[in-house]
């Protein structure tokens, strides 16, 4: 079985080539990143305990971005676990109990990222679905010399942003660096590789230091117990106990309950007015409460016509406003704010959805929110942080949502937006 050692451990992280710099937040969370890595990658295990533990960060993430970068740093484990073990096809995915097609298609994606002109072959090599197909007895070497290289070249897609995902920032991140400090298999020996490492007198040796320390520890735990229970006998002699006496009792004191409606109740007139002014200010201060209401933090619009049509985002008031607001608008918790918008799609053909947005960028003097390229693919979909001139936002908007199934929702912008701007967050989900 193939074993991780310091140097292939090494080897895949100068393989992987990830941008260290990016992932640990321009290197504020490197050292948590590093201990992640040795979690995982360290101590010299062999590729079943790599993918068990990838596994069981994935279950703690559960879903988002996080768990796509950790599916994909195991899918890229698992194809040079595979290229440097030397192992057959069929041998490596029964020592490492994942399933064959599913090694298939991640090998096969990672040959056509480096030659992606060459899908029949990569279709007629990786053709494993028959038990009797003799691809299946087939090493990592063989298969990549049917596509011209014998060493294991970089992923092809040089530009994929799982390299560089700064992956430190999720709040599921240190839940998950927590949980793998633990060595969760801390009580699985591995015998073989103990006898080819230690002699039969070390063995020895070890066996009855274990003996030995079970010996005291059982001694301990049985001394404070004798020790508690003495403790707590000593503690009964000493406390004394008053019971109480039932002969002095006075049988004739009975308890008869007071009867409110008897009391008489007077107030004078000062004592009236003071009430009164009390009650008329808790009214004024109810009826204030509803009427200063912040508006709620997200609406999802049924129309496109509820956009307010206005040039800097703060003067006119939006078709929900008008209906759900009574057509004011609070102008202390809004100001200095603006208002943001989420467009939620759906395609079966992302990519194409994705060429038909594009020129409307252009069209409408949209500009890119950030550092990423709008359209960017991320494992689920394509994604677009954009910023639209608020003259636009509207044509803008109603354009998009004609281009497919779409929901979109407004709210307030929870960081400062440049005058004359809206910010639109664009999600086109692959179904």
């Amino acid at each position: 079985m193939f074993e991780l050692t310091t140097q292939q451990e090494n080897k895949f992280g100068e393989w992987l080539n990830l941008n260290l710099a990016s992932l640990a937040w321009e290197g504020k969370h490197r050292k948590a990143f590093e201990e992640f890595w040795q979690a995982i990658f360290g101590g010299g295990h062999d590729a079943l305990y790599v993918i068990e533990r990838l596994d069981y960060a994935k279950k703690i993430s559960k879903t988002g971005p996080l768990y796509s970068w950790l599916a994909w740093l195991q899918d890229r484990f698992t194809i040079f676990a595979f290229a440097e073990s030397g192992l057959r096809f069929d041998e490596f995915c029964q020592q490492a109990k994942i399933e064959e097609s599913w090694l298939a298609h991640i090998v096969r994606d990672y040959f056509l990222s480096i030659s992606p002109h060459r899908q029949d072959e990569a279709n007629e090599i990786f053709e494993v679905g028959n038990l009797l197909s003799p691809n299946r007895r087939r090493t990592f070497k063989d298969m990549s010399t049917s596509f011209g290289f014998t060493s294991l070249p970089r992923h092809g897609d040089e530009d994929d942003m799982m390299l560089s995902l700064e992956v430190t920032l999720f709040p599921q991140w240190q839940a998950i660096l927590k949980e793998l400090k633990k060595d969760l298999y801390q009580l699985r020996f591995d015998w073989a590789r103990m006898k080819r490492q230690v002699s039969w007198r070390k063995q020895l040796r070890f066996v009855r230091e274990v003996v030995l320390l079970l010996v005291i520890a059982v001694a301990l735990i049985g001394g404070l117990r004798a020790a508690n229970s003495w403790y707590e006998s000593d503690i009964i002699k000493r406390i004394k106990l008053l019971e109480p006496t039932f002969f002095g009792l006075d049988l004739t004191m009975l308890y008869r309950p007071e009867d409110r409606a008897q009391r008489n109740i007077e107030f004078s007139n000062e004592e009236i007015d003071k009430l009164e002014r009390i009650e008329g200010a808790k009214s004024f201060e109810e009826i204030k409460d509803v009427r200063f209401d912040p508006e709620s933090d997200e609406v999802a619009l049924t129309s496109v016509e509820e956009i307010p049509a206005f040039a800097e985002g703060e003067a006119e008031t939006s078709a929900y406003e008008e209906n759900q607001k009574g057509g004011y608008r609070d102008a202390g918790a809004g100001a200095g704010r603006n208002r943001a918008y989420r467009v939620l799609m759906t395609s079966v053909s992302p990519g194409e959805l994705r060429e038909r947005i594009l020129p409307m960028l252009t069209d409408y003097k949209v500009a890119a929110l950030g550092n990423v390229k709008p359209g960017t693919s991320i494992p689920g979909g394509i994604y677009f942080n954009l910023l639209v001139p608020s003259s636009q936002l509207k044509a803008f908007l109603g354009t998009v949502s004609g281009l497919g199934d779409a929901t979109i929702f407004e709210s307030n912008a929870r960081e400062a937006t440049p005058a004359g701007k809206n910010r639109v967050f664009i999600w086109v989900k692959s179904i």
